[in-house]
């Protein structure tokens, strides 16, 4: 099944029940302190779709993105997959060629993200993480989606995957209006990373409880997707005192903090990384992972290493 199949997910989750019911309120702090109205402008779009008080503008932002959780995640096999932010995915804001219209964005009632992720042929995951083919099989988007699915172990339990970002918003910059009445904003690491750094990790403090109760209760791995989600994971673990170490893991020796993830200390493409972090919950519990390409840099024939 590919990671468009509704039959992967969870349908009742606390932690969705809590984003969905409270982002808005944060995304609207965020905009008043950030403000999202201006061309430039970095922040999350959940804000910046109207303007002052109407829905989708930054006193009234739209719910940030419900985690994809999978309904085997509970297990020791699970693996949790964490990106930067969500990009840009609502058509007329975005250059991707998969998107949600605004008024499906729109139309879900209060509290009911179910509606917002799986109704058909119109929830997000039916109109961005894939869609029908011609011959009415379920293909994920290959710009993203696809890729994540392509550097797992053929034949990996998808229902055993966790799916979200360190900041649920989209993140981004904010553009002016092309030619067709579209706004294709900027998002991506180097808005999340560079540029925006200082406004992006106070979107991802606004993140963290959700990902600590993701965590805490977590018993598979973990896969970063890119730098900056190690950045931000390191950025999560100092504010909750829980400790890093990375080790090598064919000896169990330990090793210095990997600079890049191609070539240093084992963190290479494809099944020969032999570095893995830890992130110690408690003295005597961790919980393991690695870093891979952001799957916008990967091709197809991008392989992970799943015995990390």
């Amino acid at each position: 099944m590919p990671l468009c199949d509704p039959g992967n997910w969870k349908k009742r989750d606390k932690i969705n029940d809590s984003i969905w019911s409270e982002s808005p309120g944060r995304q609207a702090a965020l905009a008043a302190q950030f403000p999202v109205g201006h061309v430039g402008a970095i922040g999350g779009q959940q804000a910046m779709f109207a303007e002052g008080g109407q829905p989708g503008g930054p006193l009234d932002p739209l719910p940030w993105v419900p985690d994809l959780v999978g309904k085997k995640s509970g297990d020791e096999y699970a693996i949790m997959i964490i990106g930067s932010a969500y990009a840009p995915f609502v058509s007329g804001f975005t250059g991707r060629l998969h998107s949600m219209p605004l008024g499906y964005y729109q139309d879900p009632v209060p509290q009911n993200w179910n509606k917002f992720s799986f109704r058909p042929t119109t929830g997000f995951l039916a109109t961005v993480v894939g869609h029908a083919a011609p011959n009415e099989l379920l293909v994920d988007d290959f710009s993203y989606y696809g890729k994540i699915t392509a550097m797992l172990n053929q034949g990996f339990d998808l229902s055993r995957i966790i799916l979200t970002d360190w900041c649920r918003a989209s993140f981004v910059k904010r553009v002016a209006v092309a030619a067709g009445n579209v706004r294709p904003d900027c998002g991506g690491d180097p808005i999340c990373g560079d540029e925006g750094a200082g406004v992006f990790f106070h979107y991802v403090e606004k993140n963290l409880d959700w990902h600590i109760r993701r965590i805490e209760g977590f018993k598979g791995k973990i896969i970063l997707l890119g730098l900056l989600a190690r950045r931000a994971l390191e950025f999560l673990c100092h504010r909750q005192g829980w400790i890093i170490d990375y080790i090598n893991i064919n000896n169990n020796i330990p090793v210095d903090r990997p600079l890049t993830i191609e070539g240093a200390k084992g963190f290479r493409d494809g099944v020969n990384h032999t570095a893995v972090g830890r992130i110690w919950i408690t003295p005597k519990r961790n919980i393991r992972f690695t870093i891979v390409k952001h799957p916008s840099r990967q091709n197809g024939n991008y392989k992970l290493n799943m015995n990390f």
